[in-house]
């Protein structure tokens, strides 16, 4: 019989992951956190991060989306933490490649909308 799946702890470690990556992504930038630092960080090992986001840009993907349903779900309340959130990532955002910055930003935006 198949091991029952923690959704809780599932999910706990999924937002502990995007916290610690966009700490690392404002602190050193998106380019030079790599998905070690990113684990150590977050207190997993890296197989841990992979799993749950394969690319850095997902880790990023994924916190745009946390803090949109941030806003969603308590604006009074979660937009101060949204914000930061958004804050730390558009930071990252300047260390990446030009080439990939507008999309990105643009994706950024219409997660908002």
């Amino acid at each position: 019989m198949a091991r029952p799946v923690d959704t809780a702890n599932r999910e706990r470690r999924r937002a502990d992951i995007i916290e610690a990556a966009s700490e690392l992504f404002s602190s050193i930038g998106f380019a030079d956190a790599t998905i070690k630092d990113i684990a150590e960080n977050a207190g997993v090992s890296k197989g841990t991060v992979t799993h749950y986001f394969p690319r850095k840009l997902d880790i990023i993907n994924a916190a745009v989306e946390a803090a949109k349903m941030a806003l969603e779900s308590d604006p009074n309340k979660s937009a101060q933490r949204a914000l930061a959130l958004i804050t730390e990532i558009n930071g990252a955002l300047t260390s990446i490649d030009t080439n990939h910055l507008t999309p990105t930003r643009v994706l950024i935006a219409d997660s908002l909308r």
